[in-house]
């Protein structure tokens, strides 16, 4: 099953067990620059995203979900809780 993690550049469909990336899909972004967007997000952290908020299927809004991203992993945190 897969969690779809949405915001204003995209949407991620993620492994609902591990919080890796599957795909990402851009089509409905609202910026056309090629540098904006979640293409460099490689996993979400799901345990985190599960203890606050107790479900892990479904749509999310990206603001509520910690990731790791870029070439050096670093962690973003959520930006809501």
């Amino acid at each position: 099953m897969a969690l779809e993690v949405y915001g204003n550049w995209g949407k991620l469909f993620c492994d609902s067990k591990t919080g890796q990336v599957i795909s990402y899909d851009r089509s409905n972004s609202d910026s056309e620059s090629l540098t904006d967007g979640y293409h460099d997000i490689t996993r979400i952290d799901i345990d985190r995203y599960r203890r606050e908020h107790g479900y892990e299927y479904g749509l999310v809004d990206i603001l509520y979900v910690g990731y790791w991203y870029g070439p050096d992993n670093a962690y973003a945190v959520p930006e809501r809780v």
